[in-house]
């Protein structure tokens, strides 16, 4: 599970490398990058903790993990774990869409359906950034 846990962790290890570069820059104190740094170990623990009482996988709770602050969601009512729970079924429908060009085509075409809400561009963003999330999880430009 390891690497697949990855998905969720990678936003907070970024997070502590930019506490840290904060440090060495004079902009924080040590006191302030521990106290920080503290806070980044428990929402860790909390966000393992929540993935695994999700019932999800590690790819498709990765999708509610990086997506939940995603201002355009919020505003057009979308639930980024009910997202989540939808991408978990196109992912059990569509597994070999991370090697086979078809198959992430229509992962793409059906990721569409549950975020119809959304603008049309911010849609084609959002479904872009899922399918980075799922398919190239170091590669998410907004995680």
């Amino acid at each position: 599970d390891k690497p697949e846990q990855s998905l969720i962790l990678l936003p907070l290890g970024e997070r502590a490398k930019r506490i840290q570069q904060e440090m060495e820059a004079g902009q924080l104190s040590a006191l302030e990058a521990i106290a920080q740094l503290s806070l980044l170990a428990q929402e860790k623990d909390a966000a393992i903790k929540e993935a695994k009482a999700s019932g999800l996988s590690w790819r498709a709770y990765g999708v509610h993990q990086r997506l939940k602050d995603e201002a355009t969601l919020k505003a057009g009512g979308v639930s980024t774990m009910n997202l989540a729970q939808e991408v978990e079924r196109l992912l059990n429908q569509f597994p070999n869409a991370a090697f086979n060009r078809e198959e992430e085509r229509k992962l793409r075409g059906a990721l569409y359906t549950p975020l119809q809400q959304i603008a049309k561009e911010e849609r084609k963003r959002i479904v872009d950034r899922i399918l980075t999330i799922l398919l190239d999880a170091n590669a998410d430009p907004e995680a």
